[in-house]
């Protein structure tokens, strides 16, 4: 946990000093928006990505398509997208209300 931390934080540094704003998304804002409701279990989030992406990748088919358990890495690249696109959104929002 304490390297994560730390990587992050470096990351952050590193990127505030080249003037890369840096957004915080709440877990709660990425899960409404994958699911609608901020307290999405992993398993709606894969549902979510898969009816709006389809299914990409074949290893999604290790989801047994009943269970509740969602394996890494398949669960962090379902988040990752969303806060992708969560941060996107937000970008863009904020971009509209300057100009």
């Amino acid at each position: 946990m304490f390297n994560i931390a730390e990587c992050t934080s470096v990351i952050k540094h590193k990127l505030y000093n080249k003037g890369i704003p840096i957004i915080t998304i709440e877990p709660t804002v990425v899960k409404k928006l994958g699911c609608g409701k901020g307290n999405a279990k992993k398993r709606q989030m894969v549902d979510a990505f898969k009816q709006e992406l389809g299914d990409p990748y074949p290893w999604f088919d290790l989801v047994d398509d009943g269970s509740e358990k969602i394996p890494s890495p398949i669960s962090d690249c379902v988040d990752a997208y969303f806060v992708l696109k969560s941060g996107l959104l937000q970008e863009n929002n904020n971009e509209n209300k300057v100009s």
